[in-house]
This record gives structure tokens, C-alpha cells and sequence, in this order.
């Protein structure tokens, strides 16, 4: 699995889970800020989105390995490279 992969993964993520509340969700690229630039995106949708990516690749994902403490580096690209390096370990 490739970084771009994850990346793919994660948008959809985010993407599915606004619109399943409701919302319109808006364009994402792997520069994308998941918790500057997505509007109404806190900590309870990130949480939400681990969990579905944790069903998706059958691996856990603790928050604080996959999520920086600095939210301008939690990027779509920063984030998924941060899962990818769970799936490698989980992997080995």
C-alpha cells in the first residue's frame, strides 16, 4: 500500500462521514487541513473517521500516533503518512 492509497482512503472518510450528518462536503486535497480547513470538523468526526478507517484496514489507529498535537500539521498527506507508518508496524 502507497501513501496515496491512505490518502484516497482518508478523504472518502471525511467526505462520508459530513455528508452522512448533512453537510456539503467540501473539496479535499492531501494539503488539506483536516481540522483548519474542513468546517464542523472537531475532534469527535476525526475520532469517527479513525474508527471507520480502523474497520477498513483491520488495524488500530490510536489518535495520538495517527493525529499531531499541532493542528495545522494534521494535513490529509501528514496524517495518512502517520497511518501508514501504523500499517507497516502492524505488518511486520
Amino acid at each position: 500500500m502507497e501513501v496515496a492509497d491512505v490518502e484516497q482512503h482518508l478523504m472518502s472518510c471525511i467526505r462520508s462521514n459530513i455528508e452522512e450528518s448533512g453537510g456539503d462536503a467540501p473539496a479535499i486535497s492531501r494539503d488539506t487541513g483536516i481540522q483548519d480547513e474542513i468546517a464542523g470538523f472537531d475532534s469527535l468526526r476525526a475520532i469517527e473517521v479513525l474508527i471507520e478507517l480502523e474497520a477498513e484496514f483491520d488495524c488500530e489507529l490510536p489518535p495520538e500516533k495517527v493525529l499531531s498535537k499541532t493542528r495545522e500539521d494534521n494535513t490529509v498527506a501528514n496524517v495518512s503518512q502517520n497511518i501508514l507508518n501504523i500499517l507497516i508496524r502492524e505488518r511486520l
